[in-house]
């Protein structure tokens, strides 16, 4: 069955580049940045068929990675030729994805396992996830098979703690501090980038390293004259998006930048009828949406659960539907599965998206 989306076909545009042969690759993707947002198809930007580094041939140097940001020939710090030049170009870029433009390399059911996010032309963020995460392993004995317990044992420092700077936008269930690179780790107990989720032994679903002072924190809000009052760098470093109501505490993320048009070839690439809630959101999560301030709501008792993921443009959302597994139903999403995708505006449903069972 073939998919179909209902909704009029997108304009095409064709991205005018730099004419100087000598143009950087920065160059190249600043110019396509200011005539389209969102995911970027030139074939002078990305490489489709680009499998990037292979991570499984020998172990990786875990003090690099953890003390210097290094992977594979790149580090943390490095502009975007520099990436480029080591990796070659992207499977997959996007002008602008919670922190600034995103690469994809390597192999994955999706967009790929390897991650870059860069701020402005400087490389701030390096994560490895699904199955490159699962089978990875470091001269240290520390593998991807590894539970979040085993993981603990074995790195023996103590993770941070739940400092106010910790809520970065991106969960996490060990964070480590060494110098200034941050690695997040965090794990799980079902594979999801297969066809299906299948529950498995608890194992890394991701392991990142960044620039620590270069990744923005949720914001908390202080809206209670109870409230203990604001550390100073969430003063500093919160994000600007934050929206205050009497009562109400507010956990913000920064702001989506997926347009209707990258939301709906987004949906279509990936979510299917009956996948799992946690499948669902996963997905569109890894490839730049994020629920803000509104998270899934509960229309009947947690039989049906609605979630909303806005989009850059004003007032619109990709939401997805999905319904209970149980039979008596919980506010899960791991206990969902997903019933329909859609784009609302305004409160109104205006474009539906029909889910076929097509990979």
């Amino acid at each position: 069955m073939k998919r179909q989306l209902l909704f009029a076909p997108a304009m095409v545009l064709m991205l005018t580049l730099p004419a100087d042969a000598d143009s950087t690759y920065y160059d190249r993707f600043t110019a396509a940045s200011q005539v389209e947002k969102g995911f970027l198809w030139h074939e002078d930007l990305i490489q489709a068929n680009n499998p990037g580094p292979c991570l499984t041939n020998s172990a990786i140097s875990f003090s690099r990675f953890v003390e210097h940001g290094e992977l594979a020939g790149i580090r943390l710090g490095m502009t975007m030729d520099e990436v480029v030049a080591a990796w070659g170009k992207p499977r997959e870029a996007i002008t602008h994805c919670f922190l600034g433009p995103r690469f994809w390399y390597g192999p994955g059911g999706w967009y790929g396992d390897l991650s870059l996010f860069f701020v402005t032309n400087r490389l701030v963020r390096i994560v490895i996830s699904d199955a490159s995460a699962e089978q990875i392993k470091f001269d240290n004995r520390l593998s991807g098979k590894m539970s979040q317990t085993q993981c603990e044992k074995l790195l023996h420092t103590p993770p941070l703690g739940h400092r106010s700077r910790d809520a970065r936008f991106v969960d996490s269930d060990l964070s480590y501090l060494v110098g200034d690179v941050r690695v997040d780790l965090r794990f799980t107990s079902f594979t999801t980038y297969g066809p299906k989720a299948i529950r498995t032994p608890e194992h890394l679903a991701f392991i990142a390293c960044s620039l620590d002072r270069e990744i923005p924190i949720q914001k908390r809000v202080r809206v209670d004259p109870d409230d203990p009052p604001l550390d100073p760098d969430e003063e500093a470093f919160g994000v600007s998006n934050t929206v205050v109501a009497p009562g109400v505490l507010y956990l913000t993320n920064p702001s989506n930048f997926l347009s209707i048009s990258n939301a709906l070839k987004l949906a279509a690439a990936g979510l299917r009828p009956r996948m799992s809630g946690a499948e669902a959101d996963a997905y569109v999560r890894a490839h730049g949406l994020n629920q803000t301030n509104l998270y899934s709501l509960s229309l009947d008792h947690g039989r049906t659960l609605v979630s909303w993921y806005p989009l850059t443009d004003a007032g619109t959302s990709l939401v997805l539907e999905m319904s209970s597994t149980e039979a008596n139903p919980a506010l899960e999403l791991g206990k969902t599965v997903l019933d329909r995708a859609y784009i609302q505006s305004a409160g109104a449903n205006i474009i539906s998206i029909t889910l076929t069972n097509s990979p």
